[in-house]
């Protein structure tokens, strides 16, 4: 039996070594090789496969109209051959003049802590969305400044190519470029701004698989610049016309509000067309892309994309998708809607914060999206696969042009947790300069965004897996989620009252600790201590039976099944300590995935810690440390990051001292085995988890130290001469029977009984070859017939 534990042990801890030295081999040797697109001068792809315009001629498609198209040059490249990069230089220094340079009209206000944004004449798109009461996060993880060390609001669309320092600290460095408004330069159009974000393609063909890029990269003119900061709503109209599938004018309206966390965007389309106009139409919205990854060292949660299903009886669904699997796949599959199901949104996400795209609720028709497909955003990186980035692309049913279309959408740019949004003071805006002005967002603008267009599906929702949707069917999701959300508002409760989220985080964990405690936790552990004060008793007993059948686990059993017996001993009481575990999963649950994605963590200090939702970071050990801190390790299975963190130290140094002190010292080598076993799984946990956030930490600490306090509260139950427990109580209650145990004991005691009889019968079989043929029952009655004629 010891042997057997011992290689049960020594298997775990060789099977651990395996796989991390396997990782480590496969990163060093064999490094997987990222799935690029197959034609690297493609500028996108768009819907379903690429649409390859070479970069070169890509800029004379912007400077001459109608700008060149997919089938234009494929054609000429037959016929003429027509060298476009001489071309190019023929004809640049005549078109230059002619250039319309396009430009970023700013929406928006100085004074506003809510959003802003820069709209971009080129491709009609948006450039730039600033949120200014979030700060920016750097990749370590900290708060990030501007050159004149004030703080940085956050760039949730930088609109910028940023460069990667080498290492994590010097990022500082190569902070992103301020855009201003005003017309753009060639050298900063080249050189500097990514491709807007929002931007529609048309397809030459509805029925083609990829659209082509003419609206993209044209300069949309300006109809309406209505921007002056007295406005109560702002609004850009922008207008452009295209000649295929026939022509047709094509006009973007984006409007925001002073107090909304949301750009609207309206598409009109009108044929220009006398002669037919039952011609079809389909067009694409590009999502949201290049949004920022805080503390890249020690985050799980990169790019990823996510879309929002209603049905026609208003229940919502997501689909989540990660920009990992998207490359490798070159693509994502497309998620269509069907008679039941409806797209009602769909765009980027990182842990914090999101920009989506959701169809308006308050138009007549909202199920024009056909479906939804995610591509690859840029080129693959070379090593940190995981740094890779997507874009979610909507794509609209064929539209007939019979008369005109209006399609209205919400680009929500907030926290992803959107009903926090109503949780946010003027006490936690970035710039001071705003905190005078602040106001708070209104209640049923939040309850727009999560009762009509579902946006709290972003977070409360179960995993697209098939455990979650058995979990979901026992209604153990909505249960979490409920709970989530109270501990979200008492947390918001106690911040509003002690304004240090640290400190509300230990009374908030005190505070549940305390309410389980009279309720569930006291009673479990009065029943573990019962349990263990009788197994004390017959430890003895049970000592000369494994000595007696060390090789017969089933006869072991049988056993101490009569032991507990003659003892009155009923293992179903150990339910009286698993059950309360079980029915408390809920509340911690729901406290740890509010501590996980409340965005009022991030950038919260307390004592030592300027992050509550990243690592503590107490020492800085440097960037240099072999397979361990270096920068181009992260990702790596071995890498820990460039700080010494204390508090998960101290968090699994406190479990296995609970662990240890609420065990009993037992004398068997089978328990021995199992208590170290748990001590070395400790170990590994804390392995695993040394980059979880200090908010969690702090969590685990105090919940270990009420733990082993409860522990000490509760008294240990008293027994007899005999070892028995004494019940104590009113003495009118003494002569009183006691109570008949419940119907899920006396099932179980039956279940009991059955397996004693069936292992007896096995035994006998066992004995008495001749028997083998058969059925326990069989076996059962024989013996009955043997003891009667005896």
């Amino acid at each position: 039996m010891q042997n057997s534990n011992r290689n049960m042990v020594v298997f775990a801890m060789l099977s651990a070594a395996i796989f991390f030295i396997g990782m480590f081999i496969q990163q060093r040797i064999w490094p997987p090789k990222p799935i690029l697109p197959r034609n690297q001068e493609m500028i996108g792809v768009l819907g379903g496969s690429a649409a390859t315009v070479h970069p070169q001629v890509q800029k004379l498609a912007r400077w001459s109209k109608p700008p060149v198209t997919e089938v234009e040059q494929a054609d000429t490249k037959k016929e003429d051959k027509i060298d476009y990069l001489s071309l190019l230089a023929e004809t640049e220094q005549t078109t230059i003049d002619a250039f319309d340079r396009n430009e970023l009209i700013p929406l928006g206000w100085s004074g506003s802590a809510h959003l802003r944004a820069l709209v971009n004449t080129r491709g009609a798109g948006i450039q730039r969305v600033v949120l200014p009461y979030f700060q920016a996060v750097n990749r370590m993880g900290l708060p990030e400044k501007n050159e004149d060390g004030t703080k940085r609001p956050l760039l949730l669309l930088p609109g910028v190519k940023i460069k990667r320092a080498a290492s994590l600290k010097e990022q500082d460095r190569y902070l992103p470029s301020d855009l201003q408004p005003g017309l753009v330069s060639r050298e900063m159009e080249d050189g500097l701004l990514t491709l807007p974000s929002y931007v529609m393609y048309h397809y030459e063909n509805p029925r083609d698989d990829q659209p082509i890029d003419t609206l993209g990269v044209r300069n949309w003119q300006i109809v309406e610049k209505a921007i002056d900061p007295e406005l109560e709503m702002q609004k850009v109209v922008l207008e452009t016309s295209v000649d295929t599938p026939q022509p047709m004018k094509i006009r973007k309206i984006f409007t925001l509000k002073r107090n909304e966390y949301h750009i609207g965007m309206q598409i009109h389309i009108e044929s220009l067309s006398k002669i037919d106009k039952s011609v079809s139409f389909r067009y694409q919205v590009m999502g949201a892309h290049d949004l920022p990854v805080e503390g890249e060292w020690y985050t799980n949660n990169f790019h990823g994309t996510q879309t929002g299903f209603v049905s026609n009886s208003g229940d919502s669904s997501r689909a989540i998708e990660d920009a990992r699997e998207i490359r490798y796949s070159e693509g994502s599959d497309r998620l269509t809607r069907t008679e039941k199901l409806s797209i009602q949104w769909t765009g980027a996400t990182i842990q914090y914060f999101a920009s989506i795209l959701a169809v308006d609720h308050e138009q007549k028709n909202k199920k024009f999206l056909e479906f939804v497909r995610s591509t690859p955003n840029g080129p693959a990186p070379k090593t940190q696969i995981f740094l890779d980035d997507a874009v979610s692309r909507a794509i609209t049913e064929e539209l007939k042009l019979d008369q005109p279309i209006d399609h209205s959408y919400l680009l929500y740019q907030g926290p992803i947790k959107v009903r926090l949004l109503k949780q946010l003071t003027a006490s936690g805006a970035t710039d001071p300069e705003l905190k005078d002005k602040y106001i708070p967002v209104e209640d049923g603008l939040v309850d727009r965004y999560t009762g009509e267009l579902n946006l709290d599906r972003l977070t409360d929702a179960p995993l697209p897996n098939g455990f979650s949707r058995f979990l979901n069917s026992m209604y153990w999701t909505d249960i979490v989620i409920l709970f989530t959300n109270l501990m979200h508002s008492l947390l918001y409760i106690l911040y509003s009252i002690i304004p240090n989220l640290g400190i509300c985080l230990i009374i908030m964990t005190l505070l549940v600790k305390g309410t389980l405690y009279p309720l569930i936790t006291r009673r479990a552990t009065r029943s573990s201590q019962l349990m263990a004060a009788q197994q004390r008793k017959i430890a003895p007993e049970v000592k000369k039976i494994r000595e007696r059948y060390p090789n017969d686990m089933m006869r072991q059993r049988e056993e101490m099944v009569k032991l507990y017996r003659e003892h009155n001993i009923n293992p179903a009481s150990m339910l009286g300590g698993c059950l309360p575990l079980l029915l408390q999963m809920p509340i911690m649950m729901g406290l740890y995935f509010a501590l996980q994605e409340s965005v009022l963590f991030r950038l919260s200090p307390f004592l030592w810690i300027q992050n509550l939702a990243a690592p503590d970071m107490l020492i800085w050990w440097s960037e240099k440390i072999p397979f361990i801190s270096l920068p181009s390790e992260i990702g790596s299975s071995l890498y820990l990051g460039p700080y010494l963190n204390i508090l998960p130290i101290i968090s699994i140094a406190l479990m296995i001292y609970a662990q240890k002190s609420m065990m009993p010292v037992s004398d068997d080598p089978q328990i021995q085995m199992q208590q170290n076993m748990m001590k070395y799984m400790m170990i590994f946990m804390g392995f695993m988890f040394y980059k979880v956030a200090a908010g969690l930490c702090i969590y685990f600490i105090i919940g270990s130290i009420w733990g082993m306090i409860e522990r000490k509260l509760i008294p240990k139950p008293k027994l007899d001469e005999q070892g028995n427990p004494i019940i104590e109580g009113p003495a009118k209650s003494a002569g009183k029977p006691p109570k008949k145990p419940g119907r899920f004991r006396t099932w179980l005691s039956k279940k009991l009984e059955e397996v004693i009889k069936e292992a007896e019968a096995q035994r006998e079989i066992r004995r008495d070859p001749m028997n083998n043929s058969r059925s326990p029952q069989q076996n059962r009655d024989q013996k009955g017939k043997k003891n009667r004629k005896k």
